[in-house]
């Protein structure tokens, strides 16, 4: 039985993928900030105990996808920034 799309907040899909992440000791942070936004991207993953990022420009549906974050039916409802 095929199920119906169901929508995903972007802030809860990060809540998943962190969840997944801190068992290799990593983060990934939303940028602040237009200069680190230009820098890093909108998410970026950080080493928590060195601090240093590990990752840029990270597309959080496609790695949400990689750790089993998302199910195939559920799909990523993006936040409108104002």
């Amino acid at each position: 039985m095929k199920r119906e799309p169901r929508y995903v907040l972007e802030a809860n899909v990060a809540r998943r993928i962190n969840y997944r992440l801190a068992r290799k000791g990593w983060l990934l942070r939303k940028t602040r900030g237009q200069y680190q936004r230009w820098q890093l991207g909108r998410y970026h993953v950080v080493d928590r105990g060195t601090g240093r990022v590990l990752a840029d420009h990270v597309d959080i549906e496609h790695m949400a996808r990689e750790h089993n974050a998302l199910r195939p039916h559920e799909f990523l409802l993006e936040e409108i920034e104002l």
